[in-house]
């Protein structure tokens, strides 16, 4: 048999006898012939120390010597990597994982040798671009890098490199602007000094800021037109838009264009708007709304005689001079007027006429007003609404319905002095009550008939009207009832005729009460068991009254009484005379013949009450007021040529109105004074 023996016997002893404690002095050594002597196996290459990109591969390689069979085991952390059993060693897609001490177990038929210590550093780097931003493209943002490596040392210093490159200040630094106007994704690039690289990316959406292309403007516009405000803005959307007027926000106004119709000048003011984008909002410039208001005033109507001629005069205003510029005037219809296109015009139509002038402004505002030109024609249908008997003055009253509006300057009044025969017996200015006292009437002997007619502003004088004629009251006695006869009230034209004769009676004239009535088909009316002195009066009403009194209106016949009929010794009536009445501080009442030596003085208001009273008075008395807190003399002279007596009467406290005097003596006096 043959051995093969190794170079260094003793080591081989222990190898291939499988001793593991032995000392030399226990081998026996023999003497052997040797052939093929194998050679111990040895490491000429040792694996090397590497620093690899995460990702990367790396391979480890041991190179060794020796005969026989040599095997390898690959250890990590000096534990066995399962199948690296060759003398290299590669990794593939390196990951942190692989770090650590890798070594190499050479082994042949002597030996197993162990290979140096090889590191294997995985470089792995970490790189944040940032978190995505949004910007408004006006002003460059920020964009920062930060990276970091496992290895510092090995990475030594870190590279950046920005793509793209467009609209960055800086590409190859980890902080940097950027002012991109589009969206733009940004991706850096950190390469340490291996080579190792390490990506990130940031999106920034780029804003444009809002910016006004056109600005609304300022407008004169008319009275109940329409505007419309414009802005017009660029930028990003969504934009969103806030009108204000006087810096008060307009409720809805939210478009770029803002509309009022039907212009009022409350809508005047200064207006602007606000558009707002992600990035900011602008205010306009103002724009100032001012509504032109055009005044038109084509004066007073008139009236004209037909052939005559009138001046109309029309006046214009506004209320922004300097807008509105110079006026002018337009006349329509232009027929009678001369000329037709200035405020002040001659009209001389031929019949009545409506003008209407028209203002217009140099901005084409215009108003316009009316007035009414009537050739006057004498008004031919005035008429009597009444005629009475005036229970102050006890005299004919004429009333009249007097029509406004057609012309009339004076209403004349005429009486019938014949047959079918009339007299004017004054007039009445239009401006003046509608009615007219007759004082030389004597109602108590006889009824009248009157006309009136009308003379207008021309001097032309209408036709007489219808006439109306006044009652007639008479009273006969039978024994103890009374007979009362009057003639009718009548209106010539027909067109009132009493419905029923209504009597009154009282124990005075001016206290009298409604005691009873008769069909108007009747104008008698007996009074039985009548025993005591009363005063009578006829009436008839007319329902709606006149014109300018549209309550009922009555109208009454004279007074008369029964004192003669009952052969009662009443005080008779004498005559009284006031001068001058009206009066405005003093008056003088004047009493012819009168033989009286005391008397009662009574001053009596239209209501009836007694507003001064004196009593026990003789000629030669000084009156005095019947006021027991302020005495104040309302009489200072009694005097008077022959019999006549005079008293004269101071106005002291009495206003202004009609009252009525009586004075009591031997025989009654009764008369009106009138204070203005």
């Amino acid at each position: 048999m043959k051995l093969k023996i190794c170079l260094f016997s003793a080591l081989c002893c222990i190898m291939l006898f499988g001793i593991s404690h032995i000392t030399i002095a226990q081998c026996n050594y023999n003497t052997a012939i040797v052939t093929n002597q194998p050679v111990t196996v040895s490491i000429a290459t040792q694996p090397i120390a590497q620093n690899k990109c995460l990702g990367s591969s790396v391979t480890f390689t041991v190179a060794t010597t020796g005969t026989a069979t040599i095997t390898y085991q690959w250890k990590k952390a000096g534990a066995n990597i399962t199948s690296a059993t060759n003398s290299s060693y590669t990794i593939s897609n390196l990951t942190l994982a692989d770090e650590g001490i890798y070594t190499c177990e050479a082994t042949n038929l002597c030996r197993t040798i162990t290979s140096n210590s090889a590191q294997l550093k995985v470089i792995g780097l970490n790189v944040n671009a940032g978190t995505d931003i949004t910007f408004c493209n006006d002003t460059a943002t920020h964009i920062i890098a930060i990276a970091t490596t496992n290895h510092t040392i090995e990475s030594g210093t870190l590279n950046y490199n920005w793509s793209p490159t467009t609209n960055l200040g800086s590409p190859t630094s980890s902080i940097t602007t950027a002012q991109p106007l589009t969206n733009t994704t940004y991706t850096i690039t950190v390469t340490d000094q291996l080579g190792c690289t390490k990506t990130d990316a940031i999106v920034v959406t780029s804003k444009t800021p809002v910016s006004i292309i056109t600005q609304p403007i300022s407008y004169n516009k008319c009275l109940s037109s329409n505007v419309v405000f414009t802005l017009n803005a660029s930028g990003t959307a969504p934009i969103s838009y806030v009108w204000k007027k006087n810096g008060t926000l307009i409720s809805g106004a939210t478009l770029n264009t803002y509309s009022i119709n039907g212009l009022s000048v409350a809508d005047e003011g200064i207006f602007t708007c606000e558009p707002t984008n992600y990035c900011r909002t602008l205010i306009s410039n103002n724009a100032e709304l001012k509504v032109i208001d055009i005044s038109a005033n084509a004066g007073l109507d008139a009236r004209i005689c037909n052939g005559h001629n009138t001046q109309l005069q029309a006046t214009g205003g506004t209320n922004h001079v300097t807008e509105s510029g110079t006026l002018n005037y337009s006349w329509s219809p232009t027929l009678g007027l001369t000329p037709t296109n200035t405020a002040v015009t001659t009209a001389n139509p031929t019949a009545t006429t409506n003008y209407t002038v028209q203002v217009t402004d140099q901005l084409g505002c215009t108003e316009t007003d009316q007035v009414n030109v009537v050739v006057g024609n004498v008004f031919q249908n005035e008429e009597i609404c009444l005629v009475t008997v005036d229970t102050i003055t006890w005299k004919n009253k004429i009333m009249w319905e007097k029509t406004l509006g057609v012309g009339s300057e004076y209403y004349i009044i005429y009486k019938e002095t014949g047959l079918n025969s009339y007299s004017q017996i004054g007039n009445v200015l239009a401006t003046q009550p509608a009615e007219f006292i007759d004082l030389f009437s004597v109602p108590e002997s006889h009824g009248d008939k009157y006309k009136i007619s009308v003379l207008d502003t021309c001097g032309n004088e209408s036709d007489l009207s219808f006439f109306h004629k006044t009652m007639n009251l008479t009273i006969a006695a039978f024994g103890s009832t009374m007979g009362l006869n009057w003639d009718d009230y009548i209106d010539e034209s027909g067109a009132y005729a009493p419905f029923r004769y209504y009597i009154y009676r009282g124990l005075t004239p001016t206290n009298m009460a409604l005691h009873d009535s008769v069909s108007g088909s009747f104008n008698s009316y007996n009074d039985i068991n009548v025993f005591n002195v009363y005063y009578y009066i006829i009436g008839v009403k007319k329902t709606g009254g006149c014109n300018t009194t549209k309550s009922d209106l009555i109208s009454f016949s004279n007074k008369k009484d029964n004192s003669t009929l009952l052969g009662i010794n009443n005080p008779t009536y004498g005559t009284i005379m006031v001068s001058p009445n009206p009066f405005t501080e003093s008056t003088t009442i004047t009493i012819p013949n009168s033989l009286i030596t005391n008397y009662e003085l009574k001053i009596i208001d239209i209501t009836g009450k007694t507003v001064r009273k004196i009593t026990n008075l003789n000629r030669h008395a000084e009156l005095v007021s019947a006021s027991p807190k302020s005495p104040q003399q309302i009489a200072t002279n009694l005097s008077g040529s022959r019999n006549d007596l005079q008293i004269v009467i101071e106005r002291g406290n009495l206003k202004p109105g009609v009252y009525f005097i009586e004075l009591r003596g031997d025989r009654v006096y009764r008369g009106k004074l009138i204070v203005e």
